[in-house]
């Protein structure tokens, strides 16, 4: 297996978790489809939830939109973020 050499761990695994990745492949692409922006929506909330939770108490909504706001910005990969 190419890059097993240089990654023996990921290869591990892979292998131990092949069993359980392929019945994933066999349902619709739609379906797999939603389960993946299910993923991707879930990432996103658990990283506002985690600011939030960082700051303790926020004194009004706007420091509470402030936070959120900046917990998006920093999701982009670019680090530039986007206008809030």
């Amino acid at each position: 297996m190419p890059g097993a050499r240089k990654y023996p761990a990921v290869v591990k695994l892979w292998e131990n978790a092949w069993g359980e990745f392929i019945p994933v492949l066999r349902f619709d692409t739609e379906i797999r489809r939603i389960v993946c922006t299910t993923n991707a929506i879930e990432s996103v909330n658990a990283r506002i939830r985690r600011a939030v939770k960082a700051r303790g108490h926020l004194p009004d909504e706007q420091a509470v939109l402030k936070c959120v706001c900046m917990a998006i910005m920093s999701l982009d990969a670019t680090g530039k973020g986007q206008a809030c």
